[in-house]
């Protein structure tokens, strides 16, 4: 699909390298540049294969850079700068998460890069963006999830949700959801460039990516000045599901979605409460709710004794709608996603065979696929220097000795 890109990714940890491994995935060439020695930060994150911690075998760093071609390189050295800006002019993209200002103090800002190549889009990823009164700040995941307002959408099932303090969310779902809008962002302006036949900067700041993800509340506060909270035990209050929500069984939790009668008489003879079915007490939301006390023990008692795939299994057969809450472990058992061939096997020179996440879009002509694995460190050094650039290979030997790459 986009096959014939040329893309720059001068970035680490997670956000750009993400961004630019969706790009990669469906067929752009990516190189990536990282510090001479020590590497993208991410090769030092946990967990490593088999616990083996070495710069080639972060899981992290392993699945964000497939497909991708790996050099060393310090841009802070003038020759490196040199070598950096000739990379650029023939780049489609180039793609950085470093802070504010650091481009422009090397000299490789986009109002110089551009000049060399005036079709570039470069597409920056900071926490706060390149300008307003955050934008030296420092951020995290745990700052942009809770700045950018979706900490308050976790956990639903607490009681008592507005009095409750929220909680980080699992992984890194800041810099996982920033790097989607940061990669559909710059898709977009590559596409748009043929329109135009011009290049185009993108600022793209995590608390606002983050921040577009509450627009439903925000839009809620703006029409009506309400603030929503969390949904927190929801199933018990008048007017809502009125039975089910996430509850605990043998193996997990399950999640039930009670809400129509004709769900609610299903469900009762599935707990082993058929007399309930057309009791008055339970006929509606609101009256279940007022008569959790009864239906809660029946319900639990239930649960606990079944697994989450009996429990499943019964209610789908009861038209109940009901779904398991996955483990990673659920998800590589799923028949489903194997059938799909949802997961890969991708062999590392260190890892060997691995299993991965793959194509999280099935495309109708193709156009997703793993190509090549994660990079070692400066392995195409002189596949991308003597290959491309022209350097003599001794020339490699001068610029390893000067730390330059």
């Amino acid at each position: 699909m986009l096959t014939g890109l040329r893309i720059i990714e001068y970035g680490e940890g997670i956000t750009a390298p993400a961004c630019a491994k969706y790009l990669a995935d469906l067929g752009a060439e990516v190189i990536k540049i990282e510090p001479p020695e020590r590497g993208d930060s991410a090769r030092r994150s946990e967990p490593f294969h088999h616990d083996h911690a070495d710069t080639e075998s972060s899981g992290l760093f392993l699945y964000l850079n497939t497909n991708k071609l790996g050099i060393t390189l310090d841009p802070t050295t003038a020759t490196g700068r040199a070598i950096f800006a000739e990379l650029v002019k023939d780049a489609d993209a180039l793609i950085e998460n470093y802070p504010p200002g650091h481009m422009k103090a090397l000299g490789l800002g986009y109002s110089v890069l551009k000049k060399a190549n005036p079709l570039l889009v470069m597409t920056s990823i900071t926490p706060f963006g390149q300008t307003g009164p955050y934008r030296k700040f420092k951020g995290s995941d745990l700052i942009a999830f809770h700045m950018g307002g979706i900490g308050m959408d976790t956990p639903e099932e607490v009681e008592d949700a507005p009095n409750q303090p929220p909680l980080r969310g699992g992984g890194s779902q800041a810099h996982f959801l920033t790097a989607i809008t940061a990669g559909i962002a710059t898709m977009g302006m590559l596409f748009g460039r043929h329109q135009t036949g011009k290049g185009s900067y993108l600022d793209i700041s995590e608390y606002e990516a983050l921040a577009d993800n509450t627009r439903h509340r925000a839009a809620q506060y703006l029409a009506d000045g309400i603030v929503q909270h969390r949904s927190g035990g929801e199933a018990q209050k008048p007017g809502h599901f009125g039975a089910g929500g996430l509850q605990p069984c043998k193996d997990g939790y399950v999640q039930f979605h009670v809400a129509e009668r004709r769900m609610w008489r299903a469900f009762a003879r599935v707990i082993g409460k058929p007399e309930w079915a057309d009791d008055e007490r339970f006929a509606e939301r609101h009256t279940r709710s007022a008569h959790w006390d009864l239906l809660e023990p029946a319900l639990r008692a239930y649960t606990l004794a079944h697994t989450k795939e009996e429990i499943v299994t019964e209610c789908q057969g009861a038209r109940v709608p009901c779904a398991p809450v996955s483990q990673p472990r659920d998800l590589l058992s799923s028949h489903h996603l194997k059938e799909r061939g949802f997961f890969i096997e991708v062999d590392h020179p260190r890892t060997g065979k691995v299993t991965y996440p793959g194509a999280p879009a099935a495309l109708s002509e193709g156009g997703w696929s793993i190509r090549r694995p994660a990079p070692l460190l400066s392995q195409h050094n002189e596949d991308i220097l003597v290959g491309r650039l022209g350097y003599a290979r001794d020339d490699l030997l001068k610029l390893k000795a000067a730390s330059v790459i």
